[in-house]
């Protein structure tokens, strides 16, 4: 006690009692008032205080003087250092605590356009508000100036009024500035933008009251803002924006789509290149398909991928439908973390068809460029990741800009992708990123859906907690953003999945699949926390992408087959091009047969069994082109002279028609008007008898041929679907007196037996055709069927030319072209120049053919001038071309001239030179060829010249 009492320093006081020592004296003598002591007191210490063991107010000894003097002596601060004091502890832990949150803020602003434009909306005030200091220095000399820093709102009201009425910063296609004002959008973002600055540095200022209050609960602040929400229509109808641009200017519409997303197809300058446009064009078709936001597509993962089947009840209980699903859990519809699953069925026009994109953008990221399949097994030793390990698959990106797919794309990429596009295709939207979210709204609002259908496909905010447990796909907005009736699910058919792809090329796409699937199954039976359903469903829809891609690219082959991507394997392959050759005649063989059977229907009952009627045509057209295939190769082969014979290995089928009791192609008979007014399904005709109906003469099968195949057994009896039992029911019911005795003829399908639903036999297919010949084109537009002379020379020059080449050509006969003219032509084919972009294609049309068409060499060779019809337009642009193809021949004529040289001569002089001023000489294939026409003016000709500088041509 004396050691610590050593330590106390009393201090004299003189002058009136403190507060403690009136409350110390209150205390001792039990009393209110305060006794002045005749004896002057003790000066009041500084704080901390404290009594010594004479009631005496004193310092509060510090820590380092209740300490042994050896710890004393090295704890205590030095002479020289100031004493911490605990105002300073709290000042470290704010400016701890800031930091932390001013990281954390710029780790949420980091991906996001946020951060750059609140940074350029900060430089421009402070540049601004030095400028209208100067100024206000300059009119009054006595101004004091006003720093720009920290951030109030009366700084922040005068710049934002001047962000109201100042002019936009951008300018017009001539380069002249722009007059335009600003909109409320960019009044909003100035607020906020100055906001986040006064919110991350208001701990720099606490004295500073003005600094602390927030912009938007300033009334300045808040008058602006609402000022500029109310005078944006006035200000946009003043700029004349609605009706020069037009109001639905900020959305596509699916022509402009269809144009973009074909653009995309064909546009090619390297894998890389192929593999960025093949990204951009499936990000832009999955945001028109689903509703997505611009960051939302951005931030899809491989692991946020799956498919689902969607039952639809309408076509019948047990029917679904295959759904691609995109997983979302973070975005500015959903701040919570909650998982949202949106959907996206294959679209009815195969060009825009976000599925078909999806799985052509992975075809090229792994068959083209050439990426490989990631490793999806999970690292259990990795510090910080619980459990189930680290799965570095997880963080891969659907739309990313790097090739490994670990960078997730930036706004302003994504931009510039969308803005590329629709520069390139002439469409002119203000929306960007966010143009495909209003493009679903409107279109599947336009095709049926309800106002909620749509909320929910695009989730759109929903008050209440139902959505968290609502986690069905909007049917009927996925239908009508598809291209269907949303109203109407059971018209829902997509024909071009009925298409069975050939086996060997589904194969060889996405190899990884099954020895992916393999190893996940065997972590997993080593160890439970292996298993990883995020890949089993990534890998389970890269089994259906497989058949979907190869649906829609046959398809796609016949509206692009220069495509860049038909260059690549398994898309070169004979197998797929015959299967492309295929598939859109026979699609649209079922679709003109179903048109026409339900023509006469009302058109609510022809809606509701479309689908239905085109399904059976598709399935029947590709039995009877088989069928049919099948007797014309036989009937070919066998009507051949014995010494022309030779021993041929057939070809065996290879198609498999899915199960079905599915007649042959049908005949249509006329019956009597019917005086039912409606009738839900075209029905068979109970006395109608099967029959085969072959287009080419009787004779031509009286040939004592003795085939060695055999076709497959008949059904005793017509197996129909439920929707065909209840229309068959519905005929055969008595018919209801009717007000209206008015009848309509109806064409009502023949009877056929139905084929069996188990695979055909294999049966052996002669050669050369495998496909009936085409019908014969008419000078009236019209169409007959070849006769049986016709057929024999269609076989020849299938075998001369190849089936595929001369299929490209439209055929006529001569009395289609001019009786009086004799010819002994049997056939002769239509040809157009094709157009061309290079000297030297014009060549490569002559001698190889354009496109798969038969070479103009041969044309001439074979019909002289016949193939073109008489056309003087083309004879006039046959006439041009021929000047290029007659220098190449006077070229290679030459001594030590080949082919090869000639054409490497033209490229290297004419076709890539260029003048001084760095342009094309001949910026057109066309202006060659005037130019070897044109005379100058010595008289000599352009191809005078050209072989004149052929001769000091270095080989």
């Amino acid at each position: 006690m004396a050691g610590q009492a050593s330590v106390l320093h009393v201090i004299p006081y003189h002058g009136p009692p403190s507060h403690l020592e009136s409350k110390r004296r209150r205390f001792r003598v039990k009393t209110t008032t305060t006794t002045q002591l005749s004896r002057p007191l003790p000066p009041l210490p500084n704080p901390p205080y404290c009594f010594n063991n004479m009631d005496e107010v004193v310092e509060r000894p510090s820590a380092a003087t209740c300490l042994p003097p050896a710890a004393a002596a090295n704890s205590g601060p030095s002479p020289s250092q100031p004493i911490a004091t605990l105002q300073d502890s709290l000042t470290q832990l704010d400016a701890r605590t800031y930091s932390s949150r001013q990281r954390l803020v710029e780790t949420q602003q980091e991906k996001k356009a946020t951060a750059e434009n609140y940074e350029r909306h900060y430089k421009h005030y402070l540049s601004w508000w030095d400028l209208d200091q100067a100024r206000l220095r300059m009119e009054n000399p006595t101004y004091v100036l006003i720093p720009a820093l920290p951030i109030t709102a009366a700084k922040a009201a005068a710049f934002v009024e001047y962000e109201t009425i100042r002019p936009q910063r951008k300018k017009l296609s001539d380069g002249t500035p722009s007059t335009s004002t600003c909109g409320r959008h960019h009044v909003s973002q100035v607020i906020s933008a100055l906001e986040s600055y006064r919110l991350n540095n208001e701990h720099h200022y606490p004295n500073n009251t003005d600094a602390q209050k927030g912009l938007r609960t300033d009334n300045r602040i808040k008058t602006l803002e609402t000022s500029a929400k109310s005078n944006e229509p006035e200000r946009v109808k003043k700029l004349h924006a609605l009706k020069a641009v037009g109001t639905r200017a900020d959305t596509f519409v699916e022509t402009q789509l269809e144009k973009v997303s074909l653009s995309q197809l064909t546009d090619f300058s390297g894998p890389m290149n192929l593999w960025r446009t093949q990204r951009d064009r499936a990000m832009n078709l999955m945001s028109c398909g689903t509703a997505f936001r611009g960051d939302s597509t951005r931030s899809l993962l491989w692991s946020d991928t799956g498919a689902y089947d969607v039952p639809i009840l309408a076509k019948g209980r047990g029917e679904k439908v295959k759904a691609l699903i995109l997983r979302a859990d973070q975005s500015k519809v959903n701040t919570d973390g909650h998982v949202d699953e949106h959907g996206a069925l294959r679209h009815v026009n195969v060009v825009v068809c976000p599925i078909g994109a999806i799985a052509l953008y992975f075809f090229v990221h792994f068959h083209v460029i050439g990426a490989p399949a990631p490793d999806f097994t999970p690292q259990f030793d990795e510090p910080g990741y619980g459990e189930y390990g680290k799965r570095d698959w997880y963080g891969l990106h659907i739309f990313s800009t790097a090739k490994d797919c670990t960078r997730e794309m930036s706004y302003q990429a994504h931009r510039n992708a969308v803005k590329k596009h629709n520069e390139a295709n002439d469409i002119v939207i203000s929306k960007a990123t966010h143009a495909g979210r209003g493009y679903t709204a409107k279109n599947a609002r336009e095709n049926g859906a309800s106002v909620t259908a749509v909320k929910a496909l695009g989730r759109w905010s929903d008050s209440g907690s139902y959505h968290c447990y609502d986690q069905a796909l909007p049917l009927e907005a996925l239908l009508a953003a598809a291209g269907f009736d949303g109203n109407r699910p059971e018209n829902h058919f997509i024909a071009r999945e009925v298409l069975a792809p050939p086996e060997d090329v589904v194969e060889a796409l996405f190899t990884f699949v099954e020895p992916e699937l393999r190893k996940l199954a065997e972590r997993r039976a080593q160890k439970r926390e292996a298993e990883d359903y995020a890949l089993r469903q990534f890998l389970e829809l890269f089994v259906w992408l497989r058949v979907v891609l190869v649906q829609d690219a046959a398809l796609l082959f016949t509206a692009c087959p220069n495509a860049p991507i038909f260059q690549y394997p398994p898309f070169d392959s004979l197998s797929f091009r015959a299967f492309a050759r295929t598939a859109a005649h026979t699609i649209q063989q079922a679709e003109e047969a179903a048109t026409m059977q339900l023509k006469n229907l009302p058109q609510n009952v022809a809606n509701t069994f479309s689908g239905i009627v085109k399904n059976l045509n598709m399935q029947q057209q590709i039995q009877h082109d088989k069928l049919y295939s099948l007797l014309r190769r036989r009937v070919v082969e066998d009507s051949e002279p014995p010494q022309k014979r030779r021993r041929t290995t057939y070809d065996t089928f290879s198609y498999s028609l899915p199960d079905s009791t599915l007649a042959s192609q049908p005949s249509e008979t006329a019956l009597l008007p019917s005086t039912r007014p409606n009738l839900p399904l075209l029905a068979p005709s109970p006395s109608s008898e099967t029959s085969i109906v072959l287009p080419f003469d009787e004779h031509s099968m009286n040939l004592g041929l003795d085939f060695d195949f055999e076709l497959p057994p008949m059904a005793s009896a017509p197996q129909w679907s439920p929707e065909q039992q209840a229309a068959l029911a519905y005929l055969n019911s008595p018919p209801q007196p009717s007000g209206d005795s008015s009848t309509s003829p109806l064409f009502i399908l023949a009877s056929q037996p139905p084929l069996p639903s188990s695979p055909s036999p294999q049966t052996n297919l002669p050669s050369p055709l495998h496909h009936p010949p085409p019908l014969l084109h008419q000078s009236d537009g019209s169409k007959t069927p070849m006769s049986q002379v016709q057929v024999d020379e269609w076989c020849r020059l299938a075998h001369r030319f190849g089936e595929d080449c001369i299929r490209r050509h439209t055929w006529g006969s001569p009395s289609t072209k001019n009786k009086r003219k004799k010819t002994q032509h049997i056939l002769i084919p239509y040809y157009e120049l094709q157009p061309v972009s290079k000297i030297l294609d014009f060549w490569t049309e002559y001698s190889a053919g354009w496109n798969g068409h038969i070479s103009i060499r041969a044309l001439d060779e074979g019909w002289g001038s016949d193939w073109r019809w008489g056309n003087r337009t083309a004879g006039t642009e046959y006439c041009r071309r021929s000047k290029v193809w007659k220098l190449v021949e006077q070229l290679k004529a030459k001594r030590n001239w080949d082919t090869e040289l000639a054409q490497r001569f033209i490229r290297q002089t004419y076709q890539e030179a260029r003048t001084t001023a760095g342009a094309l000489r001949f910026p057109t294939a066309r202006s060659f060829c005037e130019w070897l026409q044109a005379k100058g003016e010595d008289g000599t000709t352009g191809s005078e010249i050209a072989l004149r500088d052929s001769n000091g041509f270095s080989q």
